[in-house]
């Protein structure tokens, strides 16, 4: 039944609701995680109503990379035994390799270090691959609480 004033009508299906649903819990690469939109910035998020296509939004990389590029993740490590060695870097405590080959970043070693008058700081230590073949020559062994950092790991 027309309008009589000649309006258009919408017959009330902009009252109709229609259910949304954000993310999808089969899709692995899909980057949202609950209802609060906590999304992992690198991964699209999807969208899907049931009466049209699932929708894909991404966040533009250039929005986050900075950040991103700025953040470490850190692993607690206590106690870790470490050889704190003279070279290849001074100061450096080598360690196994963490996964050989499959990873991009530099790792440190975090520490709590104190001062003569009693003040406590963090102290980052570069961590360097530890040779295998001369375990026991050159390098002193030590037992140590702290922090394994991995910064720089995105690629």
């Amino acid at each position: 039944m027309a309008d009589p004033t000649g309006a258009r009508t919408t017959n009330g299906v902009d009252k109709v609701a229609f259910p949304v649903l954000l993310g999808s819990v089969d899709d692995p690469d899909d980057g949202l995680i609950g209802l609060t939109c906590l999304v992992d910035p690198r991964c699209p998020m999807h969208a899907t109503t049931g009466y049209l296509p699932t929708q894909s939004m991404q966040i533009p990389t250039e929005m986050f990379r900075d950040a991103v590029a700025r953040m470490a993740v850190t692993f607690l490590t206590a106690p870790i035994l470490v050889a704190r060695t003279s070279d290849p870097k001074p100061g450096s405590i080598a360690l196994p390799r963490l996964l050989p080959g499959r990873q991009a970043g530099n790792w440190l070693f975090v520490d709590m270090a104190v001062d003569a008058s009693g003040t406590q700081s963090h102290e980052a230590t570069p961590v360097v691959a530890l040779d295998t073949k001369q375990l026991f020559s050159k390098a002193s062994y030590q037992l140590k609480d702290g922090w394994l950092s991995l910064q720089g790991f995105e690629e």
